[in-house]
């Protein structure tokens, strides 16, 4: 009897009174619920008397000899493995990743396991021997653990039936010092990725069917080696060589079925390598790659992500950037030295989600084909040369989110909205470091919804399975990368423009403001303690900068109204508001994290700047 409860909402402790007493039951599916506690132990001497499940002590009668299949992902067991899972004489199959399960993985005496899958728990010590003589196994994953200890490859040499191995992210450190013409001719997928390896393992050349392979999160230094780029021309389709130290130049890349290619964060250089038209995405960033984009990425039809940043690369944007692929999700060529006009070339239907110029020298204005970008959630064009108005158009973007156009030329008054809801999802806007002038656009706050009301709860990020977003900020003069984006993270930063006229109390309403930066521009409003302008004397000049915040050592720092630090994920965000007085009462929270260390640490970057 096969029994399948999968994905269902299940909870409690597993009935295992039930299940194991069902004599035919040879496979057992209870993945993908809520189920809480142990594993029972087997009364290896039960008495006549006895219950066949007695719940004080976690005791089952007997051992379910004919379970070939038991799958337990996904749910939240914990505890041990018991030794009598290892004992079953017929298992086949056994599937317990994504639990919290601890301790040693057992010693397994039967020959018959063809897979085995631990992956995503709290698992520690060595690899059990038992494992290496498992010559039918076929299915091995004990990523995400804490495994430890020495591995010579070779021991796994008997699993000559082994089609897919995941030592992942574990803290093993492999050798594969003595492995000698081993082959594994079925070898499909091999991960070992985090597993402190020094050397691109040799071996593969002899594992004709490999289509996916992972490396990532090692010490290898040294060129990609050819015989690697010859691997599997018509079978590897994943590929991940990030985080390690690769030098050198990369060759033509040839395989016919390749969809994902990550040569992220090692120190490779030359000219940008091309994968194949089959490519969806393709991760190359930091690195030292130079010169023009070949202009054979036009041919990448199939792309969902391209991500170039943080490279050397220079030259003019393609004019195909904009429609080459419709499937383009993201488009990253951050932090290079690309220059000339951003392509108006986005084409209707796209499903362009983020688009990340920054850190380039790009110049005219923005593209109105942006327009077409329905999907748009993140667009990041700081740090260029663009000159140009506020492109209030932009509001009618549904999705987007997050925009970042400082350090540009953008100049003149920013207008009334054209649109009845514009930006409702917005929740990061820097403006800042241009040449905007006029009164704040009050209109643009009174509509901000996700910042006046953010109904975000638990930690959610922006992006997707193979990509997560990311964003830099300006505080106090220090970049900061925020490697992924909290949805419920809002900021304004309009500091360093010639905005005018007295703050609206209408910024009073955003309440689910983490930071605003408004300092540095011809505002006036700001009056009271601690500020030397009272609100009094409305003809008195507002105090600069710096005397605002040397002022707040007289109040011991926070006796105000609302203080000028924002707050997010734990971590006190210091922006200074130009010291804008919002709200009644004292943010204790903030008193008790910040204090006057906060203070100094301001005034003496202050000085330093001036």
């Amino acid at each position: 009897m096969r029994l399948d409860l999968s994905s269902n909402s299940f909870g409690g402790q597993i009935p295992w009174s039930f299940f194991l007493n069902l004599e035919s039951l040879v496979e057992l599916n209870l993945s993908g619920n809520n189920y809480v506690g142990q594993f029972p132990e087997v009364d290896s001497n039960p008495t006549s008397n006895s219950s066949l499940y007695d719940f004080s002590k976690q005791l089952v009668g007997h051992i379910p000899r004919h379970l070939t299949k038991l799958i337990l992902y996904e749910n939240q067991l914990n505890g041990t493995i018991p030794s009598w899972l290892g004992s079953l004489p017929s298992l086949k199959g056994l599937g317990l990743g994504d639990n919290q399960l601890s301790g040693n993985i057992i010693e397994f005496q039967s020959r018959s396991l063809s897979w085995l899958f631990l992956r995503n728990n709290k698992l520690d010590g060595l690899i059990p021997g038992s494992i290496y003589e498992l010559e039918n196994l076929q299915y091995l994953g004990l990523s995400s653990n804490n495994l430890s200890g020495t591995v010579e490859f070779e021991k796994f040499s008997k699993l000559q039936n082994l089609r897919r191995l995941n030592l992942s992210f574990n803290h093993l450190s492999l050798s594969f010092n003595h492995l000698r013409n081993n082959t594994w001719p079925q070898l499909q997928l091999l991960d070992l990725s985090s597993c402190n390896i020094s050397e691109f393992p040799y071996f593969l050349r002899a594992a004709p069917n490999l289509h996916t392979l992972s490396l990532s999160h090692n010490r290898i230094q040294a060129n990609i080696p050819k015989w690697l780029l010859d691997l599997g021309k018509d079978s590897l389709s994943y590929l991940d060589l990030s985080h390690n130290s690769l030098t050198g130049t990369v060759g033509p890349l040839w395989w016919k079925n390749l969809y994902y290619l990550d040569l992220r964060n090692n120190s490779l250089q030359g000219e940008l390598p091309i994968p194949s038209p089959s490519a969806s995405y393709f991760f190359i960033s930091n690195n030292q790659f130079t010169g023009e984009i070949p202009l054979r990425i036009c041919n990448l039809s199939s792309l969902q992500i391209l991500d170039l940043s943080s490279n050397k690369l220079s030259g003019k944007i393609h004019q195909c950037i904009g429609n080459f692929s419709q499937s383009l999700s993201v488009l990253n060529l951050r932090n290079n030295k690309f220059h000339g006009v951003i392509p108006d070339t986005f084409s209707e239907g796209n499903v362009l989600r983020n688009l990340d110029l920054n850190e380039n020298q790009l110049e005219g204005s923005l593209p109105k084909s942006l327009l077409t970008c329905r999907e748009l959630e993140v667009l990041d064009l700081g740090n260029n040369k663009i000159q140009d108005t506020f492109p209030n158009w932009l509001e009618s973007l549904p999705k987007l989110q997050v925009l970042i156009l400082r350090s540009n030329k953008f100049s003149g008054e920013i207008c009334f909205p054209k649109t009845k809801f514009p930006f409702q999802k917005m929740h990061i806007i820097d403006l800042s470091n241009n040449r905007f002038s006029g009164l704040l656009p009050t209109k643009y706050f009174e509509n901000l919804t996700a910042m006046i009301n953010s109904q975000e709860h638990g930690l959610k990020y922006m992006g997707g399975l193979y990509y997560q977003d990311t964003v830099v900020l300006t505080i106090k003069g220090f970049e900061i990368e925020m490697k992924k984006i909290l949805t419920y993270f809002t900021i304004i930063d309009f500091s360093n423009n010639t905005f005018r006229g007295e703050i609206s109390s209408v910024i009073s309403k955003l309440k689910s403001l983490k930071g605003l930066n408004f300092s540095h521009n011809e505002l006036t409003g700001l009056c009271g303690f601690p500020l030397s302008k009272t609100c009094s004397a409305p003809h008195q000049s507002p105090p600069s900068s710096f005397q605002q915040e040397d002022d707040l050592e007289h109040g011991n720092g926070f006796d105000w109204k609302l203080v000028l630090m924002g707050y997010a994920s734990g971590v006190v965000i210091g922006i200074s508001v130009g010291y804008l007085v919002l709200s009644n009462g004292t943010p204790d929270w903030l008193v008790k994290v910040v204090g006057k260390k906060q203070y100094r640490r301001t005034v003496k970057m202050t000085q330093q700047r001036a």
